[in-house]
């Protein structure tokens, strides 16, 4: 994973806790990451299993961590399997507006989903 430090904007890549180039801690911003990351795929494995109140609380929690393009587009689908397309053409504009500024670069998963959310394989 890449994380560019909030103090003097590096881009730090592996799990370091202070920044390479500032000295600046930035430990604490990896675990926000690590979980928003883990939301993520909970909220993909709520799809698997048909579950979209669960997908989209685990796509706002991801959120509220980080504002990414994919936490965005899974709150949008979420919304529309609840069919509330108000709510799913509101979180299209916010995968707008973050979608060219994201730094959520790495791959996500689309194996088989675990039953703690993660890939199997």
């Amino acid at each position: 994973m890449e994380l560019n430090c909030p103090s003097c904007a590096h881009l730090n890549r592996g799990f370091v806790e202070v920044c390479e180039h500032c000295g600046g801690e930035i430990g604490v911003f990896w675990e926000i990451e690590s979980a928003a990351l883990e939301h993520l795929l909970q909220a993909r494995h709520a799809f698997a299993q048909g579950d979209a109140a669960s997908a989209m609380g685990h796509s706002l929690r991801s959120w509220e961590m980080k504002h990414t393009a994919r936490s965005a587009a899974i709150a949008a689908l979420a919304a529309v399997m609840l069919g509330d397309l108000e709510t799913a053409h509101l979180w299209l504009e916010q995968f707008d507006r973050v979608g060219d500024q994201s730094s959520d670069t790495q791959p996500m998963p689309f194996g088989p989903v675990t039953e703690q959310g993660t890939e199997q394989g």
